[in-house]
């Protein structure tokens, strides 16, 4: 999903497999199970991913954005 794909970064906050490719999951999966601090590392990136993806998150960057274009605005005037 192109969704999916804006967001999660393979091997950064994910472990990204091909669509219809059970095998590569299954790896992906052995992977995470066998390695503890890259799932620790993947889980904390995505843990703070999502933190910058809440309705109070988005708000306090487009107040940001609109309090910067006033600035702007004011300061060109």
């Amino acid at each position: 999903a192109p969704d999916t794909r804006e967001l999660l970064r393979h091997e950064q906050t994910a472990l990204l497999v091909e669509p219809e490719r059970p095998d590569l999951a299954a790896l992906a999966l052995d992977r995470l199970l066998g390695d503890c601090t890259l799932a620790a590392r993947l889980a904390a990136n995505a843990l703070e991913l999502a933190a910058g993806l809440s309705w109070d998150a988005r708000a306090e960057r487009i107040g940001a954005f609109l309090q910067h274009s006033l600035d702007r605005g004011r300061g060109s005037a």
